[in-house]
């Protein structure tokens, strides 16, 4: 009896413990974040209620980083389990393959990985009337981070992905440690 019971608990803490370093990972985002902008005497508000727990799929920005010229309209992008690849097509289209061996599987018998569409997202959901006069820089941030996150070019293998990198012109790809430090830079200019 008490090795089912240690074998369900095993068996739950596998299936739980994605979501549970999608939490840890996000507030601790947040707490740095604050901590960011309470220094750079930055503001930063939320679009709407869990803000901090919103996914790819709500089509509005999740948050404004007001700076002194320039206002960050920023969408988070997550990878709930962190052993994934995820590609962007463009600005509209991603592919995302789990596990690694998944991949490898995938490439040996020549499959596709299926292909979702990205939502239009509203980088300017209620957007206060003073950041209007401000350049407003439309961020989606990938929080928790993938294994892997790349970018597909034509005619060219895939490039990985770094901090500050635009997809077809639309939004600037972030990871929280980078996006952190681009408010710290920016401040500083």
């Amino acid at each position: 009896m008490e090795v089912i019971i240690t074998l369900f608990a095993v068996i739950a803490w596998i299936l739980v413990f994605p979501f549970v370093r999608f939490f840890i990972k996000r507030v601790s985002f947040y707490i740095r974040l604050s901590r960011a902008c309470k220094k750079l005497d930055a503001k930063c508000y939320g679009t709407k209620f869990m803000w901090l727990f919103s996914t790819r799929h709500s089509q509005t920005c999740d948050f404004y980083v007001e700076m002194y010229d320039v206002v960050y309209s920023v969408k988070f992008f997550e990878s709930i389990i962190e052993d994934t690849e995820i590609k962007f097509i463009n600005a509209m289209t991603y592919s995302v393959e789990n596990f690694r061996w998944c991949v490898c599987l995938y490439r040996w018998m020549s499959l596709k990985p299926k292909v979702h569409k990205l939502p239009k997202y509203n980088f300017e959901y209620k957007i206060k009337n003073e950041f209007i006069t401000k350049n407003i820089v439309p961020i989606m941030i990938i929080l928790p981070l993938p294994r892997f996150y790349k970018i597909q070019q034509s005619g060219y293998s895939d490039l990985e992905l770094s901090d500050g990198t635009v997809v077809s012109d639309t939004y600037t790809i972030y990871s929280g440690k980078g996006f952190l430090k681009q408010i710290s830079d920016q401040q500083t200019i």
